[in-house]
């Protein structure tokens, strides 16, 4: 320190006492600044995680009622079904209405809501869920093409 004391003038000492500080400072800063950051993320993504949690189990729970079909397109021809519906029953009960015919079925819901399958005796067909709400839902598949449904009940 002596040496330093007699390279350095006394002004000296304290202009680097002040840059120090000042160094501190602004290190402190940095570091709360990167917490508050650090627990922002951790807020954001839980709370992305919890609606998401509560999305997924409504969807099943939404499915669950009389949906009419309001429109079909295969292969780029579209069609405006008057009498069919699908009938969505919990514990994966399902019955398909077509004009007066009905056949009865189980579905199941994929755990992330992306794919709903539709088994009807021997046949089962998986469908893409591209749209759902409370009150529209829209589903594809290779051997249907892109199904068109409203909730009435």
């Amino acid at each position: 320190m002596f040496l330093i004391n007699r390279i350095l003038k006394p002004e000296d000492n304290r202009n680097i006492l002040i840059s120090f500080l000042d160094f501190l400072l602004t290190t402190t800063k940095i570091i709360h600044y990167t917490q508050n950051k650090i627990y922002m993320k951790l807020l954001i993504i839980s709370l992305f995680c919890l609606i998401s949690t509560f999305t997924q189990a409504q969807t099943a729970k939404e499915l669950i009622g009389k949906w009419k079909l309001i429109k079909s397109t295969k292969d780029g021809i579209v069609t405006t079904p008057t009498e069919t519906f699908q009938v969505f029953e919990e514990n994966g009960v399902f019955n398909g209405i077509n004009g007066k015919n009905s056949r009865k079925g189980k579905w199941k819901l994929t755990d992330d809501n992306s794919k709903l399958t539709i088994k009807v005796s021997i046949i089962s067909i998986t469908f893409n869920i591209d749209y759902f709400d409370s009150k529209k839902r829209i589903i594809t598949s290779d051997k249907t093409g892109k199904l068109e449904y409203e909730k009435i009940e």
